[in-house]
């Protein structure tokens, strides 16, 4: 995974924070693997399951997940365009 990390570093390719794994307690995100990323310093969005977009209007989960992100050294892009 820190190879990944690493070429999508080089690529400038944002990874996905999921919520809504995060929100329901589901296998991912792995901690594991969001500890690789805040090592390599990918840039990072928080994003949600397109089958349920209303996932990003929990406010409270949005702000759940950026203090785990925060807690990794990790500060996700506000503003994201391809």
């Amino acid at each position: 995974m820190t190879d990944f990390c690493r070429n999508l570093k080089d690529l400038d390719c944002p990874l996905e924070f999921n919520l809504l794994g995060f929100g329901d307690k589901r296998h991912y995100p792995s901690n594991e693997f969001w500890q690789i990323v805040a090592k390599t310093g990918n840039r990072v969005v928080i994003g949600f399951d397109a089958h349920n977009p209303n996932t990003f209007m929990n406010k409270k989960l949005v702000s759940q997940a950026n203090e785990y992100l925060n807690a990794l050294g990790i500060k996700p892009i506000e503003n994201f365009l391809l």
